[in-house]
């Protein structure tokens, strides 16, 4: 063995000893751990048997205790003389500064301690499928090391096994591990930010230490990305990192759009409005037409705001797409009716004829346009000029129009839409005076056996009259009905008894509503 690799191993020795009293706590291991952190560009040949020292184990098998070679990239032999190579010795590669790329057999099921320690140059290492154990401090002070992808196979991460990594920027930890050991992250002055899953319920004292000859202090800026609530969040709290929830999403407050209807060719504006999850955030902007494909107005950006041109008539939902840091995304949808430019009036009136004294009742009701309507009501006499103004602008027309003489009017109902335009819609109304019964009969004096006719006459009222006539002695109540309601009056009374008698027409309109004349007539002998 060389004096420098005497000399490093000896400062391992010290490492652990001084870390077994800090902790209290033998060396712990990281089972199954596979596969590596670096894009692998070690040479595709296995290097000389004669380039390693080794042992032969009980079992047969062979364990390389020492790199030997001045090679800068490795593919360590599966086999050394006929026999498998199922092991990498303590401090085997331990101060190999020069190596830069490793490349490990499918035969090899452990590395033990310190194995790669302080290879300094080490950028890229192959680890295979095969290997169950790692042990303590394999990478300590491999400062060639950037970023590192633990496999899911990992239940453990132990004692300093990247302690020292100097240059690592981000480690992603899988939800197989449980535990993460003391010093495990420890002086990996370049570490930003660090995932950690829900399942680490273990999170051990100086996991993401820094040190330097002055002394202990915190990483500056550091990232401990993880499940609210969980061991992460604590060690995140408790060593003052900023702690980042994975599961935490932006969520909409206060996103608006200028319009909710418009017509075809118009703008709209949506603005982005959102709280929680990892500012800054990136917005995209799209819309859909009729539940159709989407169509992309601006893809993510920093943009809180984007100008929408929906081309056609039809239903369109807009949609904002917030992203934060952490790349969750979050969508606020609004849904905008499309209508024709031009506002069609189509409110209605409840009747076109009337009794002076009666009122009107119109209903609002429009499309196209912009929407948002309002409703005006006038009107006027149809011989007149000026108009009335009944109701102004109102979301509906509650105004009951009340004519004030018998006679034609004019009722406008004005539609406004949003963009203020106007469209009219005019009723013709038949104003009657009230319902006048002014029937005849043609004598009010006759003989026993004599008729008397009547002829049905009427004004006012809302028109289609009709008549019914009824007859009794004066000195009695009982009516008897001659004729029930018909068109016309056509049926002559003829009384049977020598005695005054009272007769009646009865007038109904078409409303229902009934007026009666009565005659006084006297029958002699």
């Amino acid at each position: 063995m060389t004096s420098k690799r005497q000399t490093i191993l000896r400062k391992l020795c010290a490492i652990s000893l001084a870390a077994a009293m800090l902790t209290g706590a033998g060396l712990t291991t990281i089972g199954s751990y596979i596969g590596t952190n670096i894009t692998v560009n070690a040479a595709s040949t296995e290097t000389p048997a004669s380039s390693f020292n080794y042992s032969e184990n009980s079992d047969g098998t062979i364990t390389i205790t020492e790199f030997t070679g001045s090679e800068t990239e490795i593919v360590i032999p599966s086999q050394i003389k006929g026999k498998a190579v199922t092991s990498i010795g303590y401090g085997a590669f331990t101060g190999c500064s020069s190596l830069t790329n490793i490349v490990i057999p499918n035969s090899v099921t452990s590395i033990d301690r310190s194995a790669f320690s302080y290879c300094t140059g080490l950028t890229s290492i192959t680890i295979p499928n095969s290997v169950t154990s790692i042990k303590d401090i394999v990478f300590l002070g491999c400062t060639g090391l950037t970023n590192i992808t633990i496999p899911n196979s990992v239940t453990s991460v132990g004692y300093s096994t990247f302690y020292g990594c100097t240059n690592l920027t981000n480690v992603t930890i899988p939800n197989s591990v449980t535990s993460i050991g003391e010093w495990a992250f420890y002086d990996c002055k370049s570490l930003k930010s660090v995932t950690i899953p829900e399942s680490a319920t273990n999170i051990s004292h100086y996991a993401f230490g820094y040190c330097d000859y002055a002394g202990v202090r915190k990483i500056d800026n550091f990232t401990i990305k993880g499940t609210a609530g969980s061991a992460a969040e604590t060690y995140a709290n408790e060593n003052g990192f900023k702690f980042i929830d994975l599961n935490a999403k932006p969520v909409n407050s206060d996103s608006t759009i200028s319009t909710t209807a418009t017509t075809a060719g118009a703008k709209v504006t949506v603005t982005a409005g959102f709280t929680g999850g990892y500012a800054p955030y990136q917005y995209l902007y799209a819309y859909q037409k009729d539940s159709g494909a989407w169509k992309t107005i601006k893809g993510y950006s920093d943009a809180s705001s984007a100008d929408i041109t929906l081309p056609s008539i039809g239903n369109y939902t807009i949609r904002i797409k917030c992203k934060d840091t952490e790349g969750k995304i979050v969508n606020k949808d609004f849904t905008v009716k499309v209508n024709d430019s031009k506002v069609v009036n189509n409110s209605t009136i409840d009747t076109t004829e009337i009794i002076l004294g009666k009122s009107v009742k119109l209903t609002g009701a429009a499309t196209g346009g912009t929407g948002s309507y309002t409703y005006a009501v006038f009107y006027k006499q149809a011989s007149q000029t000026t108009w009335t103004k009944a109701q102004d602008y109102k979301s509906s027309i509650t105004a009951a129009v009340t004519p004030k003489a018998a006679t034609t009017y004019n009722i406008r109902v004005k539609v406004k839409d949003s963009a203020g335009k106007i469209t009219n819609k005019d009723f013709t109304v038949k104003v009657n005076g009230k319902l006048a019964n002014k029937s005849t009969i043609d004598k009010t004096t006759a003989k026993l056996g004599q008729s008397f006719d009547l002829t049905g006459v009427a004004t006012g009222g809302t028109g289609g009259y009709t008549y019914a006539v009824f007859y009794k002695q004066a000195s009695q109540t009982s009516w008897t009905k001659a004729q029930d309601y018909q068109s016309e009056i056509t049926a002559a009374v003829t009384p049977k008894a020598a005695t005054t008698y009272t007769i009646r027409v009865k007038l109904k309109d078409s409303n229902g509503t009934i007026v009666n004349k009565d005659f006084t007539v006297k029958v002699t002998k």
